[in-house]
């Protein structure tokens, strides 16, 4: 009983799918209309196609602003410099929250002076010490530094102001 229903239903969009179809197929705009005569559809007049032309060209202009912001805004990001830009400020988190429930947790804060003036400031969980690792092989011997300044004269083999 439940697959006739189905079925029923299934006939049904179907047929409505198809008139819907039908019905967006046979109502084309022609395309290349100059002139209201020369447009035979119900549908289509050169006043339509004129105001849509003024649609587009407003549209492209506004894309054209954009683009133009856009490129005005890159070149500013490759002349400033980044850290007029960006600063980032690490800081270790205070002992005292670390008692929460999120002390393993970053906390990530912006502060926003302009629009091209961020702080990010980035508080550093800080753990308890471990216990210290091995200790590491002997390491090469360095470069030999230059000599230092000569000392003041003294009396070589001359105690005690003896002579």
């Amino acid at each position: 009983m439940l697959n006739i229903h189905f079925i029923i239903q299934f006939i049904l969009l179907t047929i409505f799918f198809i008139c819907l179809f039908n019905l967006f197929t046979y109502n084309k705009i022609k395309e290349g209309a100059t002139t209201e005569t020369d447009s035979t559809d119900k549908f289509t007049s050169f006043d339509t196609q004129e105001s849509d032309a003024i649609q587009l060209q407003s549209y492209m202009n506004n894309i054209k602003n954009t683009k133009n912001k856009i490129s005005g805004l890159r070149n500013y990001l490759y002349r400033v410099d980044i850290k007029d830009i960006l600063q980032l400020k690490p800081v270790l988190k205070e002992k005292s929250t670390l008692l929460t429930s999120n002390n393993h947790k970053f906390n990530v804060t912006i502060d926003s002076s302009n629009n091209f003036k961020n702080i990010i400031t980035i508080e550093i969980p800080e753990g308890e010490k471990g216990p210290d690792g091995e200790e590491g092989e002997e390491g090469d011997i360095g470069v030999t530094g230059s000599q230092g300044n000569r000392g003041p004269e003294g009396y070589c083999g001359q105690l005690n102001g003896a002579a």
